[in-house]
């Protein structure tokens, strides 16, 4: 719910600011801006998978008692210090060679390096990433929601303020550093408070002893159980033990997702890196929130693995797994279908990237909230080293696809690249994964994606129709029909998909949810 209202929220506040920030600083820097952002953003691929290590170490400590998750946590901000010194050196031998890799016109050359030097500054709050590592791992992910809307507001706000006042790109920059390191010291602050603070939630939790070694069901196990996380040298151990499998999969995961505005830039010019992120803008914010899912309910299912019947986890996660296929289905086809008539009242019709860009992206939007959840699930249960084949393999397709796409067919290479890279790696070598760890059936797996995908084709091809036939002339009418429509796909998905047990059940647990809440 927390992920919803945040998603909303920050559609309104960005259909504000766009127009405006578009205004104030022209295509060209806005651009510029976007692409140098996300070669910034890859800096954090130095921490050398620290956090991917450190969030199934809190897992497991959090089951341990006080003492273990403080020790693991004081282990993971003194290796942070460390680290944030190559990071520093890798931002500032970034920022020398920025203008080469995003070409901007001379005069702007000077504003992008010195927004990049500002935009480095956020590498100084590396050290407190383990507190958001802790929350997800806690299952709080309604703080780190949040937050990020926190965060949204002052980023749009000062940008604004900024490009109003004519600082151009490095304003940009300097509003995202401090919404950035705001969002980092108030999740810190709150880690101190619950564990750390002697009237915090901290004296509340039972410390017990750790749990001793055991198998999730099937033999297969969740995570190393020996580690003794109490000791920081054992914790150490365990902390480069699984550090390396998490570097390899976020730089694949950064290379392969985060690259394609860096190509229409390096290809085509930062003026064209304009149409072609406003026209996946909702998409982003969409598929956001459906790895919200995943992001919400990995670290419970990874409890449910570890202490079996094997049936009880196989059923959650076939049915997370089709709640996330439906949710997306539903929300993506109209944003798809309705997509260019959004773009032309947002910020003009120049702005639109087309509908191969439009229909990629949604499509690929699904497709990263179902293997994100199963790639989390995996991770969290300790078998990151097992994925790490396939998010290669997977990086490898995305980037050569990537790559001709975007110098040969322009705007739609990059999304083509990413959604191909889904379909020929992820889409079985992810259930390999799930039937060896977890004996998860492919004969129930795939069907809880296809089911929801089946239904939803004849209702794209309608919503589509009549979104060319009769396209809304309004913020308002445009609005209704959206919603409208993914409201008759739930509809159906309800009738259809789910069987009568499935919706009692499904009833229950929204009784369950309104009813008071007992007062701890």
């Amino acid at each position: 719910m927390t992920g919803l209202a945040s998603a909303g929220i920050t559609v309104l506040v960005s259909l504000a600011a766009t127009p405006l920030v578009l205004k104030w600083l022209g295509q060209e820097k806005f651009g510029a801006f976007r692409a140098a952002s996300d070669w910034t953003g890859h800096l954090m691929i130095f921490d050398l998978g620290l956090s991917g290590a450190l969030t199934p170490l809190l897992v497991r400590a959090l089951g341990q008692g006080n003492q273990a998750v403080r020790a693991v946590l004081g282990v993971g901000v003194r290796l942070y210090l460390g680290v944030v010194l190559l990071i520093l050196a890798a931002g500032i031998g970034l920022t020398l060679f920025i203008s080469r890799l995003v070409p901007v016109s001379s005069l702007l050359a000077g504003d992008l390096e010195h927004g990049c030097w500002l935009g480095i500054l956020v590498l100084l709050a590396a050290p407190l990433m383990p507190f958001r590592a802790l929350a997800e791992a806690d299952q709080r992910s309604y703080l780190i929601n949040t937050l990020i809307l926190f965060q949204t507001f002052i980023v749009t706000g000062l940008g604004l303020l900024l490009a109003w006042s004519g600082w151009g790109i490095s304003g940009q920059f300097l509003a995202f550093a401090t919404g950035s390191v705001v969002f980092l010291l108030l999740l810190a602050l709150d880690g101190r408070r619950r564990w750390f603070v002697p009237s915090g939630m901290a004296r509340h939790l039972p410390s017990h002893e750790p749990k001793p070694a055991g198998q999730s069901f099937a033999g297969a196990a969740t995570s190393p159980p020996t580690a003794d996380l109490t000791d920081p040298n054992s914790i150490r151990r365990e902390i480069w033990k699984l550090n390396w499998p998490n570097l390899i999969q976020n730089i694949c995961g950064r290379a392969g997702l985060y690259t394609d505005n860096l190509l229409i830039a390096f290809f085509w010019g930062p003026a064209l890196v304009v149409p072609f992120f406003l026209t996946q803008r909702m998409a982003v914010l969409a598929q956001t929130q459906l790895q919200g899912v995943g992001n919400s309910g990995w670290a419970g299912l990874v409890e449910l693995a570890g202490k079996g019947p094997s049936a009880v986890f196989q059923r959650r996660l076939i049915e997370v797994t089709s709640f996330v296929v439906i949710l997306g289905v539903a929300v993506m086809v109209p944003l798809a279908a309705f997509n260019r008539t959004f773009i032309t009242l947002w910020v003009g019709p120049e702005a639109f990237g087309g509908e191969a860009v439009t229909i990629l992206a949604r499509m690929h939007g699904v497709l990263l909230a179902v293997f994100s959840l199963w790639g989390l699930v995996l991770s969290g249960a300790g078998h990151v080293a097992r994925v790490v084949p396939g998010v290669v393999a997977a990086t490898v397709v995305n980037i050569i696809t990537s790559v001709i796409g975007a110098a040969t067919i322009g705007l739609p290479g990059p999304v083509l690249g990413t959604s191909l890279s889904f379909v020929l790696v992820y889409s079985w070598y992810f259930p390999l994964l799930l039937n060896s760890h977890f004996q998860v059936p492919w004969r129930k797996l795939y069907p809880a994606i296809a089911r929801p995908m089946i239904i939803g084709l004849p209702y794209a091809l309608l919503i589509g129709w009549f979104a060319r036939a009769h396209p809304p002339r309004g913020w308002v009418p445009l609005g209704f029909e959206i919603v409208s429509s993914a409201l008759i796909y739930l509809l159906l998905a309800w009738i259809t998909i789910f069987k009568s047990a499935e919706r009692a059940e499904w009833m229950l647990r929204l009784r369950l949810f309104w009813r008071p809440w007992p007062a701890r």
